[in-house]
């Protein structure tokens, strides 16, 4: 009978410990993976978007709990000032890199970037550049044996629940005129009640592509071409509705002022790199805050 009892309690005493520290093992691998750009860790289902200040350029991060995407890498000057963010931002990789088109404000740090950390997944435009910066993209890729997929059609993907789309952006490439703005690539983000559209650098033609195809509202836009102001601009925010859009300019090369008074006189909440620096937007999908490095408003 003693010895019964005996084992009986033994197999209790292993079994909790087995639970005690299986919880410990799980709390502490949380408490590892999650991490913020303030160095806090990340709310159960909560979405970032950092507008990396690169200047007149593109670098926007998108990060979930366990998954990090990147749109544009911006300048090649720019890229250690990315690579500071991203290791105060604890992201040891990119899951996804998107590249929506060939200028050198959203591809000139993509070189650097491939060579320092891994990439699973890389997503170009369709079309093809003469230019050194595209050869040396295409070498670096093939470097570093990063998978990579030319968008010819819409792709979507998901990570955390959060559901990511890339699509082209409808133009025709000319290599007479080199049309690169208007081949951006288009990206949405749709996380619970909370959606974000990402437009490169779209000009009159992008836009008007985008307007025939677009069927809903966003919370979030990032205005395209760093606030250029193109004949069917109001007409995209009419479309769009957003609540919060980003405009990614510098003190140099400033947001449109009529587009400033557009999005103000619509009363759309917007923020300027050139003047609010790193801008980051967080979302439980149930509603969007702001937090900018600089607390100048820019409306």
């Amino acid at each position: 009978m003693y010895s019964k009892r005996f084992i009986i309690l033994s197999a209790v005493i292993v079994i909790a410990l087995i639970v005690v520290v299986t919880l410990i093992f799980t709390l502490t691998r949380q408490a590892s993976d999650n991490h913020g750009t303030d160095g806090g860790s990340f709310r159960h289902g909560e979405l970032r978007v950092d507008f990396i200040d690169v200047g007149k350029g593109d670098c926007i991060l998108i990060r979930s709990k366990n998954h990090a995407v990147l749109i544009d890498t911006g300048y090649k000057d720019t890229a250690d000032d990315v690579f500071d963010f991203l290791d105060a931002s604890d992201v040891s990789g990119i899951d996804e890199l998107i590249l929506t088109h060939y200028d050198k404000d959203h591809i000139g740090g993509a070189k650097q970037l491939l060579s320092q950390y891994p990439v699973k997944k890389l997503y170009i435009p369709d079309y093809e550049k003469d230019s050194k910066k595209y050869k040396k993209l295409l070498k670096a890729v093939d470097k570093n044996n990063v998978p990579v997929e030319c968008v010819s059609e819409e792709i979507t993907f998901s990570a955390d629940h959060v559901r990511y789309t890339v699509m082209p952006s409808g133009v025709a490439y000319n290599d007479k005129t080199e049309n690169d703005n208007d081949m951006s690539l288009l990206v949405t983000v749709v996380h619970g009640n909370d959606s974000c559209l990402f437009t490169g650098d779209i000009e009159e033609a992008g836009i008007r592509s985008l307007l025939q195809k677009n069927g809903r509202t966003y919370d979030l836009l990032k205005i395209p071409h760093h606030g250029r102001m193109e004949k069917n601009t109001k007409a995209l925010l009419e479309s769009v509705k957003p609540k919060y859009a980003v405009i990614t300019d510098d003190e140099d090369n400033r947001a449109d002022s009529k587009l400033c008074r557009l999005l103000q006189n619509a009363g759309i909440d917007y923020y300027r790199t050139s003047e609010n620096g790193t801008v980051t937007i967080t979302g439980n999908g149930s509603g969007m805050t702001v937090h900018c490095d600089k607390n100048t408003k820019s409306n």
